[in-house]
């Protein structure tokens, strides 16, 4: 999995809210990053392998509140800018998904759609 993420130019990071933060299962793929730290002997914190941020991201988050109270209430976006940071990625942009899951058939708002869209492209050519 690793070997596609070193090998990928731009990458999609999403995850949903649980409990104010991303979930479980992306909390465990964040521990799986700790193979682009190192840990000097003479520092107090691990650093950084990658320096520099040569591949783009798209952050994408999704939570059962307005998106624009997630941006204030939840940890979500910063975790997913921690990955991107971690695997030498700058963000090209964000998109908060609100509202989700309030039927078995969720359909993305039209203003979503849209702004997907526009993201997709400017990942696509950057």
């Amino acid at each position: 999995m690793l070997d596609m993420v070193d090998s990928a130019d731009a990458l999609v990071l999403a995850a949903p809210v649980n409990v104010g933060d991303v979930t479980a299962i992306t909390r465990r793929f964040m521990e799986r990053l700790t193979c682009y730290t190192h840990w000097p002997w003479d520092k107090s914190t691990p650093e950084q392998r990658i320096k520099t941020l040569t591949k783009r991201a798209l952050l994408v988050t999704s939570t059962a509140m307005p998106g624009v109270m997630a941006r204030f209430f939840t940890r979500s976006m910063g975790s997913l800018k921690e990955i991107a940071k971690l695997v030498g990625a700058k963000p090209m942009g964000e998109l908060y998904i609100g509202l989700a899951a309030q039927s078995s058939d969720q359909k993305l708002i039209d203003k979503e759609v849209k702004r997907a869209q526009i993201l997709g492209r400017k990942l696509a050519r950057s």
